[in-house]
């Protein structure tokens, strides 16, 4: 089409008939550079004579995740593996039809691990086992009965809970993987049986949680093992939480640690500075989240646009939440303040932006200005003079709760843009 159109061009040049709109037009069409007509939604006139920044700008509507990749961004945040239980894989991270999409995945094979169901359906239970309810503060502390989530399993004296785990892979390495903290004289013990190799056990004896895991291969023709732990003294109580069977490798990439779930992240490859940055998003139907902020690695100062939570185990009202924070970590320094949207924010796409001078930060919803921060008003104020990433990705906050087996859900993203002055 386009050498069509070039020969025709040919001839209305010959024929002397081009006026200076059909060459605007032209120089339009066959223009290289990126184009889009919006302005900044907080300032949609522009009557701040903002500039397009191109190099955090990302449409995501060449349909090849690859050249963003190269040119803009990694996706993989160099300095964090991402927030426990779920790491950060590149596939997770995908462009198509012109939306940036962000998986999280649960890759356990346990049904009910988390307890976050409030029951202990789907194992098998022997003695005095019961749920144990923990707080549902963002960090639990040491004496808490869970260790993540809001609920755990507790075994008295001579009691025990097994799962009989199907659906496993042959000849494929993976691990059960748990937490424990034992009081008051009792042990913990761990094991991992009928999976085609020798039964496998692992103890804890700590007050506080403790990780305890056990690697194990399937046999050749083997698709299931039976996992359990028990507290097998005839005196104190155990605590058990997060038990998950997991792959020790998914698509090329080793889940560490207690990885279970994998997230996304788009991290820019260059530093910016200060500006007008904005992104359009449908924020994730789940508990999990859907953020949007900026971050210097190196002195860590962090202005977090939006963390949303589209659908809380623990609270109904999330999906109307916009949370902002400005963070200093170095002084241990944070202002965090929830906007109340008054939509579901998982329920359309919507605009979270963040205007960052000399002199104030401006976080705004849908163009609206919500919260200012004014850096009189603030200490360590000169700190946010550094320049840092643009960052987007998904997480696990355990304290809106934990998605049990099978769980998947993306964050869907039109676009990140950003302008200069």
């Amino acid at each position: 089409m386009e050498k069509r159109f070039a020969r025709s061009f040919k001839k209305v040049l010959a024929g002397g008939k081009v006026t200076f709109v059909v060459l605007s037009v032209l120089i339009f069409i066959f223009s290289s550079a990126p184009v889009f007509a919006a302005n900044p939604a907080s300032d949609p006139n522009n009557t701040g004579n903002w500039k397009v920044n191109w190099t955090f700008t990302d449409e995501f509507s060449g349909g090849k995740y690859d050249s963003h990749r190269t040119a803009k961004w990694n996706y993989l945040n160099t300095n964090w593996a991402g927030r426990n239980p779920a790491m950060f894989h590149e596939n997770n991270v995908r462009v198509s039809n012109g939306l940036l999409m962000i998986d999280t995945i649960n890759h356990n094979m346990v049904n009910n691990g988390s307890f976050e169901q409030n029951n202990l359906t789907s194992w098998s239970t022997w003695g005095t086992a019961k749920i144990a309810v923990g707080s549902t503060s963002k960090q639990q502390k040491p004496q808490e009965p869970i260790y993540r989530g809001k609920y755990g399993i507790q075994l008295s004296a001579s009691s025990g809970a097994s799962q009989y785990i199907s659906g496993l892979s042959p000849n494929t390495d993976y691990k059960l993987i748990l937490y424990g903290r034992n009081i008051n004289g009792a042990k913990i013990s761990c094991s991992v049986k009928n999976y085609g190799g020798p039964d496998k056990y692992a103890g804890i004896d700590s007050a506080n949680f403790k990780l305890a895991t056990i690697a194990f291969k399937t046999g050749s023709s083997n698709t299931s093992a039976h996992i359990g732990f028990s507290n097998m003294h005839a005196a104190g109580t155990v605590y058990i939480d997060e038990v998950a069977v997991v792959k020790k490798w998914i698509d090329g990439q080793e889940m560490k640690g207690d990885y279970y779930y994998t997230a996304g992240t788009l991290r820019s490859r260059n530093l910016t500075s200060r500006g007008y940055y904005e992104v359009k998003m449908k924020v994730s139907a789940s508990c999990t989240t859907s953020s949007f902020w900026l971050r210097n690695p190196s002195t860590q100062e962090e202005i977090d646009v939006v963390e949303a939570v589209g659908r809380s185990i623990f609270d109904a009202d999330s999906r109307y939440h916009m949370p902002t924070n400005l963070h200093a970590f170095k002084h241990d320094l944070h202002l965090p303040q929830t906007i109340d949207t008054g939509v579901d924010l998982a329920n359309g796409y919507h605009t979270y932006g963040v205007e960052w001078d000399a002199n104030k930060i401006v976080y705004y919803f849908d163009g609206v200005p919500k919260r200012t921060i004014w850096m009189s008003s603030v200490a360590w104020a000169t700190d946010f003079s550094q320049p840092q990433n643009v960052l987007i990705d998904s997480e696990i906050f355990s304290w809106h709760g934990m998605p049990d087996k099978g769980f998947s859900t993306t964050l869907y993203v039109d676009y990140i843009r950003a302008w200069t002055k």
